[in-house]
């Protein structure tokens, strides 16, 4: 075969050499045409023959540097047992080949989980590869954790290849994760905040970590103050806590507590643990809340207090970048418990400042964990009440669900993690979601469920649909059935609707799914009216006062001083039953001459207390005089450290942390 070699149409070589063909046509930059002769004489016309039969080849990685890379892994997992995945972790295996004519350098390979379902539980997510001969091969390997799922999940993972003198690749796989419907996420605990001194809430943390909790929780600190002016007029803002003593914190404490809680999450209880992070992975919310003052909105629930909580928010993770062991494990958001009764929470207008003002300076999120008080549950949707007069009067319908949607999903930094004591609180929040997807088609997802299981001994067992209506309809429900009741409200074929005539289910499809629920955290301690057997028990509430009682006159004194026993009180925020009384004079007694009224109890929320009758080594002898003995923190003390340090605030000018706009990641 002769070959023709034509630029521009004209004749410039004629060679039976592929190879001098090859090479003229490198010369000429891959621009020439050929046409070839055989040996009868026919020849073809001028074309693009040379490129299409030879450009090919010269794309070969003969004369450069070249990697390839090969992906071993499953694409689905299996489940065993029911309720579990195998592999899991799962392997993800690389082999990475230089197929070029001269060495590859500075060879990387990244693992990047692109779903949240989806955690590395082994190997650095970037392995340095180094440098690789032609030839030569090496193999990385990744064990992922796949997260169970509530609905069929196709999760998404990618492996990159970078190098220093060869090419770049990026291979996409996906992990497909089946059904397991019923299991909903570990349960953490939240808690009350007491006192802003650092060993309880360092001891709360240590026992999260011991209790191998993992997911989210939340710090509940009060409702906003303003607790002075710095010598710039600004205001220095805080928080008052809940409970006996009702101590003022700064933000600064504010921060004190979330440090020392973190510290024993890391640490554990005897300073030993392992910081690892399949241990010890946590988000801390630090929450406040919308609650009114003296049956007024609060006067400190502003925009600026929102925005100085976000600066608070933001200081504390950079922070905790700082800390050796404690990055990519614990962070911090923030939080409000939003509600939406008029009659104890603060109306719309301040509660919407305080949230755009955490949104304009936030770089981490804050969480709604408040109720939809006043959203439809399974009225049909054509009976949805219309837009009011009056905006602040939400509980009906539409402006409660307008409301609602905006605090939970409405500014970029926003995160709906919904009360669900109720069973019928899990339909609220259904339609809350339904809301938003039908005014802008978003299925943005509810992230967990806060219970209050502890505080009321609630002991709910069977279907969550047990406790819609009847005896049971009231009634707080446990974790699993509050995680379960939300999951399969949104996760239903069908929506929540029922005629209101018949009763009857209207079966209109349901618009909306959500197949991971991720968070449940129950409130540990709090005021609580607690039902054992439908008999009151005691609560393990937020502020405790345990009080020794031989107050003659008493009966419940007169019976433990016969049986050798001590009455203990307890007593919590909003306490409001006979037992209250009966302790505040139990208190006031043992305090001399002072006058009662110095030992504030708060009237909000109503909650019980109840008498425990605890073992003492011996009986007092008979006739002997009464005697008090405060067995937790002296409500003399905590007001003169309250007083303390509010003075030393002022003093030393405590300013606001500085307002730069950052967003959320």
């Amino acid at each position: 075969m002769i070959y023709e070699v034509y630029n521009n149409r004209v004749l410039v070589a004629t060679t039976t050499s592929t190879s001098a063909l090859i090479q003229a046509n490198l010369r000429a930059g891959l621009n020439l045409n050929v046409r070839a002769r055989d040996a009868a004489g026919n020849v073809s016309a001028p074309s693009n023959f040379f490129n299409r039969l030879f450009l090919p080849l010269l794309r070969q990685p003969v004369l450069q540097p070249f990697v390839n890379l090969q992906v071993q892994s499953l694409r689905q997992l299996v489940i065993v047992n029911g309720d579990t995945y195998e592999p899991n972790p799962f392997p993800v295996v690389v082999d990475v080949r230089s197929i070029g004519s001269v060495a590859a350098e500075g060879i990387q390979v990244s693992l990047r989980l692109i779903d949240p379902a989806l955690t590395l539980a082994a190997g650095a997510a970037t392995q340095f590869v180094g440098s690789l001969a032609p030839g030569e091969t090496r193999q990385v390997r990744w064990d992922v954790q796949a997260a169970r799922q509530g609905g069929r999940l196709d999760a998404r993972y990618e492996v990159v290849l970078t190098t220093g003198n060869a090419n770049s690749t990026v291979i996409v796989r996906t992990m497909t994760l089946p059904i397991i419907a019923t299991i909903p996420a570990q349960t953490t605990a939240t808690y009350y905040v007491d006192f802003p001194e650092s060993a309880p809430n360092k001891q709360w943390g240590c026992t999260a970590r011991a209790n191998g909790e993992q997911g989210l929780m939340i710090l509940t600190l009060g409702s906003p103050r303003e607790l002075g002016r710095d010598s710039d007029d600004n205001p220095i803002w805080g928080t008052q806590l809940l409970g006996f003593s009702k101590e003022f914190v700064t933000l600064d404490e504010i921060q004190n507590i979330a440090k020392a809680f973190i510290e024993g999450y890391i640490e554990g209880c005897d300073g030993t643990a392992s910081p690892g992070p399949r241990e010890a992975v946590l988000t801390v919310v630090l929450g406040t809340s919308n609650s009114k003052i003296n049956g007024i909105d609060n006067p400190a629930l502003t925009a600026e207090h929102g925005a100085a909580w976000a600066a608070m928010i933001n200081e504390l993770n950079a922070f905790l970048e700082g800390e050796e062991g404690y990055p990519d494990r614990v962070d911090v958001a923030g939080g409000i418990d939003a509600e939406l009764d008029l009659s104890e929470w603060s109306t719309p207008p301040p509660t919407r400042a305080w949230v755009q003002g955490y949104d304009s300076v936030a770089a981490y999120p804050y969480y709604n964990f408040g109720d939809c008080n006043g959203c439809p549950r399974e009225q049909p949707k054509g009976e949805w009440t219309g837009l009011l007069a009056d905006q602040d009067a939400i509980n009906l319908h539409y402006p409660a669900l307008r409301y609602v949607k905006y605090l939970s999903f409405g500014l970029e930094s926003s995160r709906a993690l919904p009360q669900i004591y109720k069973a019928d609180y899990a339909t609220e929040w259904y339609n809350v979601r339904r809301y938003l997807y039908e005014l802008d088609e978003r299925k943005t997802p509810i992230r967990g469920v806060v219970v209050s299981c502890k505080v009321t001994n609630c002991a709910t067992p069977g279907s969550w649909e047990d406790y819609l209506e009847g005896e049971l309809a009231n009634t707080f429900i446990e974790p699993r059935l509050a995680w379960q009741a939300l999951y399969d409200r949104l996760n239903s074929p069908f929506t929540p609707e029922r005629d209101e005539t018949t009763g009857q289910p209207l079966n209109r499809t349901n618009p909306i799914d959500q197949g991971r629920l991720e968070f449940v955290t129950d409130y540990f301690n709090g005021a609580r009216e607690a039902i054992d057997d439908g008999k009151p028990v005691a609560c393990d509430v937020s502020m405790r006062l345990q009080l020794s009682s031989t107050i003659s006159g008493s009966r419940r004194g007169s019976d433990a001083l016969s049986t050798g026993q001590r009455t203990t009180y307890r007593g919590g925020h909003g306490m409001h039953c006979a037992e209250r009384t009966r302790a505040h004079e139990l208190w006031t007694h043992g305090r001399g001459n002072r006058s009662r009224t110095q030992l504030s109890i708060p009237q909000r929320n109503p909650s019980y207390c109840y008498p425990i009758a605890t073992p003492t080594d011996s009986a007092p002898p008979v006739g002997t005089p009464p005697t008090i003995t405060p067995t937790l923190h002296p409500i003399d003390a905590a007001q003169q450290a309250m007083d303390q340090r509010i003075q030393d605030a002022l003093d030393t000018r405590v300013a606001l942390p500085p307002r730069t706009r950052r967003r959320n990641p």
